[in-house]
């Protein structure tokens, strides 16, 4: 819900109005880092190009375990690691 911030216009105000009206039905789908596509990565809107190449650089010499093992890349920054986080999840 917190991601209806982020649309221009929906003030902290007005969220706070309508948050009360809101309902999530579906949980998102949760994506295996280690698995999926470079395709797959292109289209995840929180995902840059530079973004998509760190993790497709990392998980070629190893798999990746957690966060941290991107966390120490400049191209992911703890706001990038934030808004990912629910996303993602590593086997």
């Amino acid at each position: 819900l917190e991601q209806l911030q982020e649309i221009k216009g929906i003030t902290t105000n007005k969220f706070s109005q309508i948050l009360p009206y809101l309902i999530i039905k579906n949980k998102h789908k949760t994506i295996d880092i280690n698995k999926v596509s470079s395709e797959q990565l292109a289209k995840h809107p929180y995902l840059n190009e530079k973004q998509i190449r760190t993790i497709l650089t990392v998980r070629e010499k190893d798999k990746i375990n957690s966060w941290d093992d991107l966390s120490e890349n400049k191209d992911f920054t703890p706001r990038d690691i934030q808004r990912l986080s629910p996303y993602f999840i590593f086997k």
